[in-house]
């Protein structure tokens, strides 16, 4: 159950509640179907030195938006086949951490990305000047060009040690301890009184999962609640953050939540990982909610590890 919320939660945080299986990895054909043929690609050493998409994009001065759009997913569904090549050549394409990758990357690509272009193909260049005057199209802009250049950098990671990132990947082999427990807020433990008390949880685990990713004395403590609405979830998180901390990451969808933040002083750091998903049975394996507390800057940790 410890490792199944977890990657939900992974999940999640990319804004999507990403359906189980197989995916195909999103179309190389970019330019045929936005109209961008004759647009100019980046050679090897400028995608090297560019930290980012992003920052690739803007080196190649597109005239507008929609260009710099069309410009992102064009990079980015070839950095997913450079990538998908890579694991199939190392044998790691059927992993299931990498398999969940590409229905995340399918799933911004093909569902979003390609929509929102698709919508303004037909449009002159004046027209697709303005739109970056449009705060509904600058919305999506903004946030499909975040999730492009987090994905990008992932799989820059990966191709750089695929065997290193599925292991990374699949977190520490340590088995979670379950702690017996009535649902009271538990006491002796590194955040039991550096955040604020939840009680009416239905099972309590700890683990060093965070060794993984080589944070030495890592602790991590999870509370699983079967049963948790949104509402009471979006109130806890606003006791952590009167309490102080600071937000990193957020998904809201309304039936489901997920929220990152931290707590950090000159005592530590405790991460929290929070997860709500009214969709689910609320049975052991498909809890409704979970609050993960770590002694480590989940965030950053896993971000850098290319595993977040």
């Amino acid at each position: 159950m410890f490792k199944k919320a977890i990657a939900l939660g992974l999940a999640l945080l990319l804004l999507c509640l990403a359906a189980c299986g197989n995916a195909s990895t999103p179309a190389e054909s970019a330019e045929s179907q936005t109209g961008a043929t004759d647009t100019a690609t980046p050679d090897t050493d400028e995608e090297e030195e560019a930290a980012t998409l992003t920052e690739l994009v803007e080196a190649m001065a597109p005239a507008n938006n929609h260009d710099a759009l069309v410009l992102a997913y064009t990079l980015f569904s070839r950095k997913v086949t450079e990538t998908t090549e890579a694991m199939e050549a190392a044998g790691l394409a059927e992993e299931e951490v990498f398999q969940s990758r590409l229905v995340e990357w399918s799933r911004l690509a093909t569902e979003n990305v390609m929509d929102l272009i698709s919508l303004y193909a037909d449009r002159d260049e004046e027209e697709l000047a303005a739109l970056s005057d449009d705060p509904s199209y600058m919305a999506l802009w903004n946030l499909y060009m975040e999730e492009m250049d987090e994905e990008y950098t992932r799989m820059k990671i990966i191709l750089a040690d695929p065997e290193q990132w599925v292991e990374t990947a699949r977190g520490s082999s340590s088995a979670a301890v379950d702690h017996e427990t009535d649902g009271s807020w538990p006491a002796g433990f590194f955040f039991s009184d550096r955040v604020p008390a939840i009680e009416g949880f239905d099972a309590f685990k700890a683990t060093d999962a965070g060794t993984a990713y080589g944070v030495e004395d890592a602790e991590e403590g999870a509370l699983f609640f079967l049963h948790l609405t949104y509402d009471e979830m979006r109130a806890y998180i606003d006791e952590l953050l009167a309490a102080g901390a600071v937000e990193q990451a957020s998904s809201d969808m309304g039936r489901a939540l997920t929220w990152v933040g931290k707590i950090e002083d000159e005592t530590g750091c405790v991460s929290i990982l929070a997860i709500q998903d009214s969709s689910n049975e609320g049975t052991a394996d498909s809890p409704q909610g979970v609050l993960m507390y770590c002694n480590w800057d989940y965030y950053t940790v896993t971000a850098e590890a290319g595993v977040r």
